[in-house]
């Protein structure tokens, strides 16, 4: 999900450059990649000519919806790919410092379970996994409220995945989380 709007950085954070020279996005779906995990970068659909320079069409997904929050973001997305995946993570961009193997793991739990959240010392963090059992749900999300609901119902087969990854706790919202 790389299609927020960037308020409380003060610019465009996909594209703020970590220590190691790489940018967020990038160094985000570089883990992602890493793990061997298929992939799509959601964007709004009028940021096609500036990500279509740095990735190709196949690996974007252009929603509309993006300013009406990250509920929406996600509805369309899920929307995109439900006829064609059986699960997928739901990657937030702004946390570069994932670990390939958490990715990894999560994507392999998810094909057993409804839903897989990440758990690091006792904290909950991202990416969560969906199966296509919840697509329905997620594609009814509307909004700037994200699928927290869904995922506390009792009615899904869910896994808190405990994982040795500080990174699913870690994003970068403001400049000084650089």
């Amino acid at each position: 999900m790389a299609a927020g709007s960037s308020r409380r950085f003060g610019g465009d954070k996909r594209l703020a450059r970590l220590s190691n020279g790489e940018t967020i996005l990038s160094q985000t779906v570089s883990n992602i990649k890493k793990a061997g995990v298929a992939y799509k970068i959601v964007i709004p659909a009028q940021e096609k000519a500036l990500f279509s320079e740095i990735y190709s069409d196949e690996e974007l997904i252009f929603i509309n919806n993006a300013s009406q929050g990250i509920g929406a973001s996600i509805s369309e997305a899920v929307g995109s790919i439900r006829d064609t995946h059986h699960c997928c993570l739901i990657c937030l961009a702004d946390m570069p410092y994932v670990l390939p193997e958490t990715y990894k793991a999560i994507a392999v739990s998810a094909s057993h379970h409804d839903a897989v959240i990440p758990n690091h010392k006792g904290k909950k963090g991202n990416p969560v996994a969906i199966s296509r059992t919840l697509f329905e749900a997620f594609s009814l999300l509307k909004g700037d409220v994200g699928g927290r609901d869904i995922l506390k119902s009792n009615n899904i087969n869910l896994l808190t995945l405990d994982v040795n990854d500080p990174g699913v706790l870690r994003d970068i919202d403001l400049m000084a989380d650089l």
